[in-house]
């Protein structure tokens, strides 16, 4: 078996038969690996930052994902799609093809720059370490089945992207492959710290629990809901973990997407005596819900684990919910904060001319009537938090980037998303952000990726004005930040300049849901929605923002 084609095999052990990337000499021996393995596909990007979203948006619904770009020019270009997989905890193979031996030597001895190179040696290796989990080159062919087995096992186990390097003239190389035991090392419960939990859990009066990715990542959402409801407590979701289990369930009091307003989620979470966080990720937006709860916060996330200030090592998310189940002091307890159970409604207002809230309102009907057929994306923008109250009608249908925040991935992840899960994306993205990765519309395209793509078309990098200047949305006559302007597309003639799909523009706010319809009925590729919003229009939750701010 040949380097390449283990790597294959690889892929194929841990649930993965799709490679993302673009081609080129050095690393064409993955491609030409997979034109040879019936069980494999590989999806050929327009660019390799497109490639490094889709392969990211696959692994956050497949267990394992990967990618394939040209050595330097490929991966400067891929690394900040990889960072947020490192940021979120994306399982992921990153697979380069280095310089040769040859190369290298007349790189070190005469200067003589190879292709791609920096000067720098391992330059790709020393750039991947900080945004992967390991980061290995493979130059030992003794070893390499070890050395390769053992990097998917750390994306699986971690979880994070690995970075692979292969000399370029080693695709093709045999080694010689063992047959593999799948050794799955059981972590002890540690009665000490479950003893712990429960003390704390019987002192509360007003419990919360907050589930986050991990639950995701592991595949514990049966687990998970089976702590909820044996404890019986109120529990949340963090945008990453969003759908993971029915929000149709009676225990479920919403989304806590931010510290931005004083919506149920945050006022619960932020108010409880004893927060319980089960494999979450915190970032900018939790700053205060972390703050607020760190003496009274259970946190177990990714072998992480404390209880207020006392921390125990050596814990899994499996087997912590796993003995709070066994526990003998396991028994239903009543959930006193019966005012965290209403149901989320989203606030909307009437209008002719679409607003954020009217947009959204018309998707939480779509949603609704389209069933688990569908793939919530909510790029990062202005609609990131409106979103995260969306009612979503099934599991496993809502994908975001709410700790890394990178404006634009969200169109090129639901590609990913969308071969890993099989159902129909649709994409809620800002002009700004859209316009950072549009080509990924002839990807799209190509590939007959049935996305649908609602730009929020204002002329606005909106989130950043709202940021730096709120007084733009209070006063009628204040212009934008000048640096904040987009230049204004045509949205709608896509499909004519990229050779495919379907286009719309809609200025009225009942057509906005037709065309939903229309593009719903159209399966031969992508649809592209422009959506005009007024650009002093935000959403209802910046709104309140800005009134608590007496601006």
């Amino acid at each position: 078996m040949t380097i390449a084609q283990y790597i294959l095999h690889c892929l194929k052990k841990h649930g993965c038969n799709h490679i993302f990337g673009v081609p080129g000499t050095s690393c064409a021996g993955i491609y030409f690996a997979v034109d040879n393995d019936p069980d494999m596909k590989y999806l050929v990007t327009v660019n390799e930052l497109e490639a490094g979203y889709i392969a990211d948006g696959y692994g956050r619904f497949a267990p394992m994902s990967a990618v394939c770009v040209s050595y330097g020019v490929g991966n400067l270009s891929m690394i900040n799609a990889i960072a947020s997989a490192y940021t979120e905890k994306v399982p992921m193979i990153v697979l380069n093809g280095g310089p040769t031996a040859k190369e290298q030597r007349d790189q070190d001895n005469y200067g003589i720059l190879f292709s791609h190179s920096t000067g720098k040696r391992h330059a790709d290796l020393e750039i991947y370490k900080n945004v992967t989990v390991a980061a290995e080159i493979l130059s030992d062919m003794s070893t390499a089945q070890s050395l390769i087995s053992g990097l998917f096992k750390k994306a699986a186990q971690t979880p994070g992207p690995v970075y692979l390097e292969v000399a370029n003239n080693l695709w093709n190389t045999e080694i010689t492959v063992e047959e593999e035991e799948d050794i799955h090392e059981e972590v002890p419960v540690n009665q000490a710290l479950i003893n712990e939990f429960y003390n704390r859990l019987s002192a509360a009066k007003e419990p919360v629990i907050l589930l986050g990715s991990e639950i995701c990542r592991r595949g514990l959402a049966d687990l998970a809901l089976s702590v909820v409801e044996q404890l019986n407590i109120p529990f949340c979701t963090t945008l990453l973990s969003k759908s993971v289990i029915d929000e149709a369930h009676e225990l479920f009091i919403g989304t806590y997407d931010s510290d931005l307003v004083d919506k149920p989620p945050r006022r619960y979470a932020e108010g409880s005596d004893c927060l319980i966080a089960l494999g979450c990720i915190f970032g900018i937006d939790h700053a205060s819900l972390v703050s607020t709860q760190y003496k009274n916060m259970v946190d177990v996330s990714y072998g992480k684990t404390r209880i207020a200030s006392a921390e125990f090592e050596n814990v899994a998310l499996k087997e912590f919910l796993e003995g709070i189940l066994s526990h003998k002091k396991v028994a239903l307890l009543k959930a006193n904060n019966s005012a965290a159970l209403e149901t989320q409604k989203l606030l909307r207002k009437p209008s002719e001319r679409p607003t954020h809230d009217t947009v959204f309102k018309s998707i939480n009907k779509f949603l609704s009537d389209k069933g688990d057929q569908m793939l919530m994306v909510a790029d990062t923008c202005l609609s990131s938090y409106p979103a995260s109250d969306l009612e979503m009608p099934s599991t496993h249908m809502f994908l975001a980037n709410p700790v890394w925040l990178s404006i634009g991935q969200g169109t090129p992840a639901s590609i990913g998303a969308h071969l890993a899960t099989g159902k129909r994306p649709l994409i809620v993205s800002g002009d700004g952000g859209f316009q950072m990765i549009a080509q990924t519309f002839s990807t799209m395209v190509k590939y007959k990726i049935p996305s649908i793509i609602a730009v929020i078309d204002n002329g606005l990098y909106g989130i950043e004005q709202f940021l730096l200047d709120k007084k733009f949305y209070t006063d009628p006559a204040a212009p934008s930040i000048g640096f904040n302007s987009l230049n204004r597309w045509k949205y709608e003639l896509f499909p004519e300049i990229f050779g495919g799909g379907k286009g719309f523009r809609v200025a009225d706010t009942e057509k906005f849901y037709q065309t939903l319809e229309e593009a719903f009925a159209f399966k031969d590729g992508p649809v592209i929605i422009a959506i005009e919003v007024n650009p002093k229009d935000i959403p209802i939750e910046y709104v309140k923002k800005i009134e608590s701010l007496n601006l």
